[in-house]
């Protein structure tokens, strides 16, 4: 193997280092403080930084294929999409509390209750949350993160083939 392409492959696996240990350090740090939505806000503080190392290497997210919809029709079918996740996610906490919690006969921990009780008799309070904090933070973000970022930088490692896809 070539001297040059061990020193890129190196830098590679360091990039994935440093955004994956800021991003667990971050998140590490919030939650001692007991801050809602740490694993989110690392998240995207990791995005920041492999943002960073794009730059570096002359990559936009639109290279590996982070897109806006084209068109109203798209821009609409996403939107709907959006809207029937947050529905289906509210049902399934209505079902969970009010069907299958008395049902089983489970109890509430006082931690989580304690951790989230904002959300009591405040709908909207608890729909941003879902937008913002879980959708757009967790879920968008992790996206970018694992599928964007460090899949991106293992298929380089390991090599661009059917089989360096599958391997994590």
């Amino acid at each position: 193997m070539k001297t040059s392409s061990i020193k890129s492959k190196t830098k590679l696996l360091i990039e994935i280092i440093i955004v994956l240990g800021i991003m667990s350090g971050i998140k590490a740090i919030l939650d001692q403080f007991q801050i809602i939505g740490s694993g989110s806000i690392g998240i995207w503080i990791g995005i920041l930084i492999a943002t960073f190392f794009f730059n570096k290497r002359n990559i936009k997210w639109s290279d590996i294929g982070l897109r806006l919809p084209k068109g109203r029709k798209q821009w609409l079918t996403q939107i709907g999409i959006g809207f029937l996740a947050i529905g289906s996610i509210l049902l399934i906490t209505f079902i969970t509390l009010y069907v299958l919690e008395p049902f089983f006969g489970l109890e509430k921990t006082a931690d989580a209750t304690n951790k989230f009780s904002f959300f009591l008799g405040k709908p909207v309070v608890l729909i941003l949350y879902i937008v913002i904090g879980i959708w757009f933070g967790a879920g968008l973000g992790e996206e970018l993160m694992m599928r964007g970022f460090v899949l991106n930088h293992l298929k380089k490692l390991i090599g661009d083939s059917k089989i360096s896809w599958l391997w994590p």
